[in-house]
């Protein structure tokens, strides 16, 4: 293979056969510059790159950005050499497998062999039609559904209330009609307490317009000839009375009581020592049926319950499924009120019992002004003494001439949490 002279004494690029060139005869000539350089159709050597000017733009930016072709600089005419390109007018080198747009148009993207979707197509392959898309079977695609019955016709129908039939004039058409529903005005008050819990339905009326300080009274009914519960129940002033429900006359004292609008409460006795929960239940079973009006269980002043954590919670547990409230004395920890609290029962703690110093009357009465004073403290107190004639010619003077007019006295519910 014939090569170019070169006048830097390096190894000329070997190029094509060629007709010799006049040009050649006179002398040594400059190498064809590289670009300029085509090679032949199926030519396995590769081509080696141009040397580029970093001055001068790419011979080929027009091919691809439009812009109009480098100006060659002047230079002698020279002849033509066979199989070259005019450097005027660059080609630019495409690879026969990837489509070149025109000169001076953007070129479109080239197909990728591999790349999944439309243009993964061989080069000169016609593209295939989509066919039409068949209609998914839907709702659309379903035949009309049949007619409604009757029966179903009558379901979707709206319903219609039929007035209630005329109740007949003469009440002995219907045996007991007049007896069965309660009629308005014809229920008696006893018929509608039985529906509330006792600690409500057996309460006594209290009204406090002033919002003094509330001060509950308690007596227990001590028994025996010497107490007479009438004149007792007939005291001016509000004053709760504890009964022991295993007395036996303590259905006869309730009755006196009440009768005269005072409170009933029922004193906790009788309850055997290590009780169960079953032993409760059948210990204040026989306490309410003894006094059905208590408001409220009265602990023992002495070895109660209120010290044993878990005997009050199963004795709040009784307590609170008769519907009573709880009465405690206001000392310790007091494991009983907790327990009612927890179970949101009505709860009463006892400040002081009046015959604690000694039970005469000066003393009596200090004890009730003190109590006056943590009512006013407080907003609410109560204190607990006997029906002994000491204690109320004492409790007498001192609503008259005490600290009475500074609290309301109350029963025990109003003084209850």
């Amino acid at each position: 293979m014939p090569r170019l002279p070169s006048t830097t004494g390096e190894p000329a690029t070997p190029a094509p056969e060629a007709a010799p060139s006049p040009r050649a005869a006179e002398g040594p000539a400059s190498p064809a510059p590289a670009s300029s350089l085509a090679l032949p159709a199926g030519s396995e050597f590769f081509r080696p790159l141009p040397d580029i000017d970093p001055v001068l733009p790419r011979p080929d930016a027009s091919v691809t950005t439009g812009s109009p072709p480098p100006v060659a600089s002047p230079q002698p005419a020279e002849a033509a050499v066979p199989g070259a390109v005019s450097p005027a007018r660059p080609a630019p080198a495409a690879s026969p497998a990837l489509p070149q747009a025109p000169q001076g148009e953007p070129a479109a993207p080239a197909e990728l062999p591999g790349e999944i979707g439309p243009l993964a197509l061989p080069a000169g392959a016609a593209r295939p039609e989509t066919p039409a898309e068949e209609p998914l079977p839907g709702r659309t695609n379903l035949p009309p559904p049949p007619p409604l019955t009757a029966e179903e016709l009558a379901m979707l129908a709206p319903r219609r209330l039929e007035p209630d039939p005329p109740r007949p004039a003469d009440p002995s058409v219907l045996p007991g009609a007049a007896s069965s529903l309660p009629q308005i005005g014809t229920v008696s008050p006893a018929e509608i307490d039985e529906a509330l819990p006792p600690a409500r339905a057996f309460a006594r009326p209290f009204d406090n317009p002033e919002a003094r300080p509330v001060l509950a009274i308690l007596l227990r009914d001590t028994g025996g000839p010497g107490v007479d519960r009438e004149a007792l129940a007939a005291l001016p002033f509000p004053v709760s009375f504890v009964i022991d429900p295993l007395a036996p006359d303590a259905a006869t004292a309730a009755a006196i009581y009440r009768a005269a609008g005072q409170e009933v409460l029922m004193l906790a006795t009788g309850i055997p020592e290590g009780a169960t929960a079953a032993d409760l239940e059948v210990t204040f079973a026989a306490h309410a049926a003894a006094l059905p009006e208590a408001v409220a269980l009265v602990d023992l002043a002495e070895a109660g319950f209120q010290a044993d954590r878990r005997l009050a919670t199963e004795v709040a547990t009784v307590v609170a499924g008769q519907g009573r409230g709880l009465v405690t004395y206001d000392r310790g920890l007091n494991a009983a009120d907790q327990a009612a609290r927890r179970q949101g029962l009505p709860t009463l703690a006892l400040f002081r019992r009046l015959e604690e110093a000694g039970g005469e009357a000066p003393a009596i009465r200090q004890a009730l002004d003190r109590a006056a004073f943590r009512a006013a403290q407080e907003g609410r107190a109560a204190v607990i003494g006997e029906t002994r004639e000491e204690t109320v010619r004492a409790l007498l003077a001192w609503s008259v001439e005490g600290r009475a007019a500074t609290v309301a006295l109350a029963p025990a519910t109003a003084a209850m949490r």
